[in-house]
């Protein structure tokens, strides 16, 4: 993760078996997401994918670690199931 000396904004690559996606921290998204962030983990991002002087990049405004989301929705089942 690279961060901006003066505050303004953190850079990332994100990758899968398709594709590098460069992203875009600004600070509030930054300071809610950071902790949440560790190399070489699967998440779900969401955001804004805009496209400046023909590179595309996602401003994210939303990070969840897809382990946690896979373990949760685990546990809904379950308990809708009775288990």
């Amino acid at each position: 993760m690279r961060s901006d000396p003066h505050g303004m904004c953190t850079k990332n690559l994100f990758e899968d078996d398709t594709s590098i996606v460069e992203t875009t921290f600004f600070p509030d998204a930054y300071h809610l997401f950071y902790n949440v962030l560790d190399y070489g983990r699967p998440y779900l991002i969401s955001g804004k994918v805009e496209e400046n002087w023909g590179a595309i990049t996602l401003t994210v405004d939303g990070i969840r670690s897809l382990m946690a989301q896979l373990m949760l929705l685990t546990f809904c089942r379950s308990k809708d199931q009775g288990i």
